[in-house]
C-alpha cells in the first residue's frame, strides 16, 4: 500500500505543478482543472494511507 500512496502523491504534485504553470499563463480554467485533480487524488492518497483502501 505505501507505493500505491506514494504514486497518488506523486501524480498529485504534479498536477499541481502544471496548475501553477497554467497559473501564471493567465490559462486558469486549466489551472482550476489541475488544481482539483490534485486535491482529489491528494485525498486518494490519504484515504488508502488511513483506511488501507481506496
Amino acid at each position: 500500500m505505501k507505493s500505491e500512496v506514494k504514486n497518488w502523491l506523486e501524480q498529485a504534485e504534479h498536477d499541481i505543478d502544471i496548475a501553477e504553470y497554467n497559473f501564471d499563463g493567465n490559462m486558469l480554467d486549466a489551472a482550476a482543472f489541475y488544481s482539483q485533480q490534485a486535491a482529489e487524488k491528494a485525498l486518494k492518497s490519504l484515504h488508502i494511507s488511513k483506511f488501507n483502501e481506496l
